[in-house]
């Protein structure tokens, strides 16, 4: 039997509804309405489970237009952006050492809010300077997969520890690398972001913001808090909160050995995402959101020296 990495109560996704002012009955409409979109078109490489179409009804505010263009861009952007979806495969070895360096984990319990929080916090010091902008959006993308099918999307909060990250944030990094993450929060997830916490920033603090500036909507670069444990404890609850921090929810390191078995148990499921592509010689007609071509030459390398 699969574990699950989600719980969710039997109320959420009525207050979900109810906060929409739309009902159960509408969403499922809606989820006909999008299959049978889905079914006309032939380079879709699948048809999307009705979970998976709910939850881009809930993220896109229940707007059909807004669905269809995400969903097009969530099949596009794969071809698009191969250095991300090369090598995203949870099991590979790539992304083992990256999840042996960084913790990068959601907790099974929503908020209040109904919000999902991700942590992040560096767990090897000494092999810091191995990781990439792009593990992180790799293993983002990865968890939100799973999201996307198992989960009720609502909203996510982020806790994002900065101690011992300095090596990664002195890298070279393309800002091209910076601009395709938000792209894909953006123009696939359409994440819902209620609130960033940034714990032990370095020294470099203040430039590392100026540069999530420039690549971040304004209304997301203000939901940014820098805070303490401290913070923390009165942001969540103390069963919730994870021991590294003063809590007495499950630790980083619990959290990380929960979600490596979610990985293997889902084998099958991301080596079949790793098949899953655009059949752009079918495609009836040019990408509304096609931009995403041009993001390259636009942008240089970051260098925070």
């Amino acid at each position: 039997m699969e574990r699950t990495l989600f719980e969710v109560g039997d109320c959420v996704l009525q207050n979900v509804l109810d906060s929409f002012n739309t009902s159960e009955k509408s969403l499922q409409q809606d989820v006909i309405t999008l299959t049978k979109w889905m079914q006309t078109q032939p380079h879709f490489p699948e048809i999307m489970e009705p979970k998976t179409l709910q939850n881009f009804l809930i993220q896109n505010k229940f707007s059909i237009e807004r669905c269809k263009q995400k969903i097009d861009m969530y099949y596009t952007i794969k071809s698009k952006l191969p250095e991300i979806y090369g090598t995203i495969n949870p099991n590979s070895p790539g992304m083992h050492r990256a999840r042996s360096i960084l913790y990068s984990v959601l907790h099974p319990r929503l908020t209040k809010e109904m919000c999902r929080v991700l942590f992040m916090k560096v767990r090897n010091k000494d092999r810091v300077n191995e990781l990439l902008i792009g593990d992180i959006s790799r293993n983002f993308i990865n968890l939100q997969e799973l999201r996307m099918r198992e989960d009720v999307v609502f909203g996510d909060v982020m806790v994002l520890d900065c101690q011992g990250l300095a090596p990664l944030l002195f890298k070279v990094t393309p800002m091209s690398m910076y601009k395709s993450t938000v792209l894909i929060y953006e123009r696939v997830y359409s994440l819902r972001l209620k609130k960033v916490y940034l714990l032990n920033l370095p020294a470099v603090g203040e430039k590392i913001l100026s540069i999530v500036k420039k690549i971040m909507l304004p209304k997301l670069f203000e939901r940014i808090e820098i805070c303490t444990a401290e913070t923390l404890k009165e942001s969540f609850p103390i069963d919730m909160l994870p021991k590294d921090y003063g809590g007495e929810g499950y630790s980083l390191e619990e959290l990380k050995d929960m979600w490596d078995a979610k990985f293997l148990e889902k084998k099958d499921f991301y080596d079949r995402l790793d098949q899953t592509r655009i059949h752009e010689n079918l495609r009836p007609g040019k990408l509304k959101d096609d931009d995403i071509l041009g993001v390259y030459g636009n942008f240089k390398k970051v260098d925070l020296d």
